[in-house]
């Protein structure tokens, strides 16, 4: 299992805070808060399905942060990399809002590649 607390996702998120640029921050200096881009790179740099859901389970656990297409669209890419239409499909169903066209292409495109058929 991914340990979220290892010194090296520590590392890799300061990277990409560093690289973005755009650090958000609230009354403190010493509190970051990720952007969804910065999410959404972070799970697309995972090396499983399982690892890309826990970072995914993972920032739902961060101070005022919440999911947004883009970051469910970034899981939705990884698990049909790896042929998890089925958590695919559960994720769909778990978004607060409808998913947007962007997100049914990657699952249409993520179809393609592993040559299933939407009707069976």
């Amino acid at each position: 299992m991914l340990n979220l607390t290892s010194n090296s996702l520590k590392k890799k998120l300061l990277i990409i805070f560093a690289a973005s640029k755009s650090l958000q921050k609230h009354e403190s200096i010493s509190t970051l808060f990720a952007t969804h881009d910065q999410i959404s790179r972070l799970i697309l740099d995972q090396k499983t399905p399982q690892e890309a859901l826990n970072t995914f389970k993972w920032a739902s656990k961060q101070p005022h942060f919440t999911h947004s297409q883009s970051t469910y669209k970034a899981l939705i890419h990884k698990l049909c990399l790896f042929r998890r239409f089925d958590i695919a499909h559960q994720m769909l169903d778990q978004m607060p809002t409808p998913p947007d066209e962007d997100i049914f292409i990657t699952l249409v495109r993520g179809l393609g590649r592993a040559r299933i058929s939407l009707t069976g």
